[in-house]
């Protein structure tokens, strides 16, 4: 992808940038504070599902992507299952408790 400099197109690439950027902090604080851990973990498992479910819908409309298009699609699925993962078990943990 060749992007070229204008203003108003860097800015509607930048903003979301960060806004994953300051989600992703989020979900990694979850690893190392015991109380954001489910909070974190849904909220990664609806980013990543997001991403996951917009990639799946490009591919249908616009055609087959890229190798590194499908790896990074591979590890956003990998990185939902995984958070859905930690919200059942914290989930099991809680009722138990």
């Amino acid at each position: 992808m060749v992007l070229s400099p204008q203003p108003n197109l860097m800015s509607d690439l930048r903003a979301p940038a960060a806004n994953l950027a300051v989600l992703g902090l989020i979900i990694f604080c979850g690893a190392f504070h015991q109380k954001l851990v489910q909070a974190s973990a849904l909220l990664g498992a609806t980013v990543f599902s997001a991403f996951a479910v917009g990639r799946t819908i490009s591919f249908v409309l616009d055609g087959w992507p890229s190798e590194n298009t499908l790896a990074a699609f591979a590890i956003e699925i990998l990185l939902a299952v995984l958070c859905l993962w930690v919200v059942g078990r914290n989930a099991k943990s809680a009722a138990s408790a």
